[in-house]
């Protein structure tokens, strides 16, 4: 073919695609959607501006990113380029297995400003509660008001929510068994920040039909939960645990601020049956203003098995229970073995009556550790080893010295008299101490159980 001949059939090819693109007189203009796949993403992506998306913080981009999420309901990567992206509704991924997944160019790059209905989320994701679902959600600020959800998992599982930030929200991920049937399992927030203006990071929450049992969701929240991330304690519980939820294996990693009073765990499940545990490491920094409680709520123990770092002592255990190791019973009940847990009371003259810990340390079982007592006033100083057995069914624990390595009475007083009670108590008397001034620290170390 020679080369005018090749010219000519280029031009009528290029002809006949332009009458093709050509809208009929009085046909309404067709919107063309770009599929293209920006420049080094994989093919299973979309980006959210091929469908719409501005981005610019004043175009309403609900139905541009809905539409993305729909295109790769089945499975995908929906893109979401730098930019500020407001939504007035709920982005929302259908009950299934699987899904899409979300990610943007980074939090603090990629924004998703939320204005819906108050209690609702900018994202949520309703699953088939039974499969891993393999679906991430990363690199995203989430931005609403004190009545908003950033992130909503409903029986969805297997779900990482990776390298966001949560902010201006009242709950920042809400775990929530809302479907019949349903259990958020295995789903977990890593190296993410909740900033003071997030009221709760993490919320464990169950719908119960009181009509229809059968329609409620479960309360299994196995494996679910946070670590490697930051989180504000603000006066506002920074976990929250609604009644009948039970979350359990449960990673629990953070670096927690507190700059007021605070609870960490707001544990409320009034179902003895349901022992709710995390495992990890809690970093505190507090101001000594602003004690955090580590577990407060109707529940009478939260179980934590892990370490707690902290720069100073401005924190309480609470309810928590910390543990080296630990097993939960099908029944309800747990045997474990607690981390060395100390405690400093001061000494009046007379008697003091100490509770101790043993009680909480494992149901319905008698528990033994070695209790390390230090007493000291100015120019005083006894320090004693003793065996400590608690008895679970009411009758008096038995407290049996060991050793008494150090006695220093140089102010007369006498050594005290250390002795127990059938209410789990330590008592610690002397009538000759004085009015102010005593003290006593005792650390508590489990070395085994019997089985009742």
């Amino acid at each position: 073919m020679d080369k005018k001949s090749w010219l000519l059939k280029v031009a009528f090819v290029v002809f006949v695609i332009g009458l093709q693109c050509m809208t009929a007189p009085g046909q309404a203009e067709q919107v063309m959607i770009p599929t293209k796949i920006p420049e080094g993403l994989p093919s299973s992506w979309v980006d959210v501006k091929a469908y719409g998306a501005r981005g610019d913080g004043q175009t309403d981009d609900t139905a541009a990113i809905q539409a993305a999420m729909n295109a790769v309901i089945t499975g995908g990567t929906v893109f979401l380029p730098p930019g500020n992206y407001k939504v007035t509704a709920t982005l929302k991924k259908p009950q299934s297995f699987g899904g899409p997944s979300i990610t943007g160019a980074g939090f603090n790059k990629t924004k998703i400003t939320y204005s819906g209905a108050g209690g609702t989320a900018a994202l949520y994701y309703q699953g088939g509660s039974g499969a891993m679902s393999g679906i991430k959600i990363s690199g995203i600020t989430f931005t609403g008001n004190s009545s908003t959800v950033g992130v909503e998992i409903d029986g969805q599982n297997g779900v990482l929510i990776d390298g966001c930030l949560f902010e201006s929200s009242a709950v920042g991920v809400l775990f929530y068994n809302r479907s019949a049937g349903s259990f958020s399992e295995y789903d977990v927030v890593e190296h993410s920040e909740f900033t003071s203006t997030v009221r709760t990071a993490i919320e464990y929450r169950r719908y119960i039909d009181p009509g229809n049992p059968g329609l409620s969701g479960t309360t299994s929240f196995n494996g679910s939960g946070v670590r490697f991330s930051t989180a504000h304690a603000t006066g506002s519980p920074v976990v929250l645990i609604c009644d009948s939820c039970q979350p359990y294996n449960a990673p629990l990693s953070m670096q927690v601020w507190s700059t007021k009073p605070s609870i960490l765990i707001e544990n409320d499940n009034r179902n003895p049956n349901l022992k709710c545990d995390f495992e990890g490491t809690l970093t505190l920094e507090t101001l000594p203003t602003a004690v955090l409680t580590l577990a407060e709520g109707s529940s009478p123990v939260t179980l934590f098995v892990g370490s707690i770092e902290t720069e100073n002592e401005s924190y309480r255990l609470g309810n928590l229970m910390l543990y080296k190791h630990l097993e939960l019973h099908s029944d309800g009940t747990f045997h474990g073995v607690p981390e060395p847990r100390g405690l400093k009371v001061d000494l009046a003259r007379g008697s003091t009556t100490i509770p101790t810990p043993l009680a909480f340390f494992s149901d319905g079982v008698t528990t033994t550790a070695l209790v390390n007592i230090f007493v000291s006033a100015s120019n005083y100083y006894y320090s004693y080893l003793f065996s400590y057995t608690h008895n679970p069914f009411g009758a008096k624990s038995s407290l049996i010295q060991l050793a008494n390595p150090v006695a220093v009475n140089q102010a007369g007083y006498g050594p005290p008299a250390i002795t127990t009670d059938n209410r789990d108590n330590i008592i610690i008397s002397n009538p000759n101490f004085p009015a102010s001034g005593a003290s006593a620290t005792l650390t508590f170390e489990q070395v085994g159980w019997l089985n009742p």
